[in-house]
């Protein structure tokens, strides 16, 4: 059984739905609450630590670094134009490149998640695998899932795009994320694991 939780406003104070629908397929069906065992799932799914591995721990690197945006050879946009000015002004001087935050979670090295000038929120980029498998699945640079282990082997979900909130299965046969298919738009979708 697959849950989804979806919410409408800002947090604290958003309201909250819930549904479920068979991992098979089926309808969606609108629940009270969320199931006994999502509460448990969704804190193993985005702890640092790998389940069943307690040494196998996700970094944590915040830093401000300069971000190329604009125009390039022509100049960047100028934000801080005059006040009445919502279009900007092109500076030629601003190098194409601003500050921004930049937080990533690495594992063993590999970029597991990124945000720049972003709300970081745990597991809506990646999520472990089943206690004892060492195993963890990322969103990708262009929303791709990749699989990624303990011994660094890496394999990319084919077929995969714009994929968001991967959801590894207990029995590790299956992942299951949102596809984005619109503006504000998403499919539920799951892919079958093979080892």
């Amino acid at each position: 059984m697959l849950y989804i939780q979806t919410g409408e406003g800002n947090p604290p104070q958003e309201k909250l739905r819930h549904y479920t629908v068979l991992a098979g397929g089926g309808p969606i069906m609108t629940v009270d609450a969320e199931p006994d065992w999502a509460s448990t799932f969704w804190t193993v799914k985005q702890d640092r630590a790998a389940p069943g591995f307690p040494a196998l721990v996700i970094e944590v690197d915040q830093r401000q670094e300069a971000q190329k945006f604009g125009m390039a050879p022509a100049g960047a946009l100028d934000r801080t134009g005059s006040p009445e000015s919502t279009a900007g002004t092109i500076s030629p001087d601003a190098g194409g490149s601003q500050n921004a935050h930049v937080v990533r979670l690495s594992l063993l090295g590999q970029v597991v998640g990124s945000w720049v000038n972003e709300r970081v929120i745990p597991g809506t980029r990646f999520s472990w695998g089943p206690a004892g498998s060492g195993a963890i699945v990322y969103v990708a640079e262009g929303g791709r899932l990749v699989l990624f282990d303990r011994e660094k082997r890496t394999q990319a979900v084919k077929e995969v795009k714009d994929a968001l909130l991967p959801a590894w299965s207990t029995d590790s046969a299956h992942l299951a994320y949102l596809a984005k298919t619109g503006r504000k738009k998403y499919a539920l979708s799951w892919v079958t694991v093979s080892r």
